[in-house]
């Protein structure tokens, strides 16, 4: 029955709301009291989608998720996601689901990380993708529901000439599971953006997996929450590791909605792990190098346009970008010395004009563009 239901539902939603034209705006007009019913709901003050808001500060494994940012260039959109940071030798990987970079036959460009986002500022900075990785059978698929299995992908991460790691403690640890387990007393955790959503603090909710595929190496569905947008790639946590990332969801207006949550047990995981993290540890001197002298002088010492001025531009609202860059700010890194406390004066000029800009003026927190944001499922 569940195979059934997954067959008609997910092809109309959520690989993307790009993906369906209209999607997102009419599931947010029908979207009914409660898409998890009551009795449903695990998590103490679960909403309707069976989500509650995490209170701050994110301590233990939650401080490990954080905000993907990813821009699509070929549609004009600027792309939100959740992520985490997993262990690994390297210490610089992001785990996300593989849509967050890799979406309708292309890759994403100008990626970043955010870890430990929280009420629009990013505490431990920006972190900008070096490189990404997603399975093969997700780049050659025909995004159909046989595609979920290998909705995970990784992002390899540098700033400020260190390791992810060394700024936000030691990596989740992941956990394989086959197909046919199941798994109780999940935590997922994302950035739901939209309607009743902020887009700026992180959730989670509570809930009971099982298995939701026929065949192959399987997913996990759970029926006591329902994903809303923005929430792809937030990371399912057990027992203090991580099981799973959010895939799709059903419809907004389906009354008894549910979650996929792709495994990280397979062969195309395990492989995709192995060279990422091998990538990573052996590029570790030159990448990190290049971002002390290049990207993170030029980021905020004046010599391109402020992340905040880029991302009002493109549609970001406006208080993720002047929260970001102002938050940012305290952690300028000159060319040649290690972290420095001082903003330059360039960057509060850039960051003075971002949030200075009409569309901010105007609304003081949205931006004009708002329809340019596309939050992942």
């Amino acid at each position: 029955m569940l195979r059934s239901v997954l067959s008609l539902t997910l092809p109309l939603a959520l690989f993307h709301p790009s993906l369906v034209p209209g999607t997102q705006v009419e599931a947010q007009r029908s979207v009914p009291q409660r898409s998890v019913p009551q009795r449903q709901v695990l998590t103490p003050g679960g909403d309707r989608l069976g989500y509650a808001p995490v209170a701050p500060p994110y301590t233990g494994e939650r401080r490990l998720a954080g905000l993907v940012l990813a821009r699509d260039p070929v549609a004009g959109r600027t792309v939100l996601c959740g992520g985490a940071v997993i262990r690994s030798r390297s210490r610089s990987l992001v785990l996300t689901a593989a849509h967050c970079l890799y979406d309708q036959g292309r890759r994403l460009r100008e990626v970043s990380f955010l870890p430990g986002f929280q009420g629009g500022r990013p505490p431990l900075g920006v972190w900008r993708a070096v490189r990404t990785w997603v399975p093969e059978r997700w780049r050659t698929g025909a995004g159909t529901t046989d595609q979920l299995p290998y909705d995970v992908g990784l992002i390899g991460v540098a700033g400020r000439g260190l390791a992810l790691e060394d700024v936000t403690g030691r990596g989740l640890r992941t956990q394989p599971t086959r197909h046919g387990t199941s798994l109780r007393g999940l935590e997922l955790l994302g950035y739901p953006a939209g309607r009743r959503y902020p887009g700026t603090d992180l959730y989670h909710c509570l809930g009971d997996a099982a298995e939701g595929a026929a065949r192959g190496p399987g997913v996990l569905v759970t029926r006591n929450c329902h994903a809303p947008d923005g929430g792809s790639g937030g990371p399912a946590l057990h027992d203090g590791a991580v099981a799973g990332v959010v895939s799709s969801s059903s419809p907004l207006h389906d009354p008894r909605g549910f979650t996929v949550l792709t495994r990280l047990g397979g062969r195309a995981f395990r492989r995709m792990l192995d060279e990422s993290d091998r990538w990573m540890a052996d590029e570790s001197d030159r990448w990190m190098a290049d971002e002390s002298d290049r990207w993170m002088a030029e980021r905020w010492t004046g010599g391109r346009p402020s992340v905040a001025a880029w991302a009002v531009d493109q549609g970001l609202p406006c208080l993720i970008a002047c929260r970001t860059m102002s938050s940012q700010m305290a952690w300028v890194t000159s060319a040649s010395s290690a972290v420095s406390r001082r903003p330059s004066r360039t960057a509060s000029r850039n960051s003075r004009h971002a949030c200075s800009m009409p569309r901010c003026r105007a609304t003081g927190t949205q931006s004009g563009r708002r329809t340019s944001v596309s939050p992942g499922v």
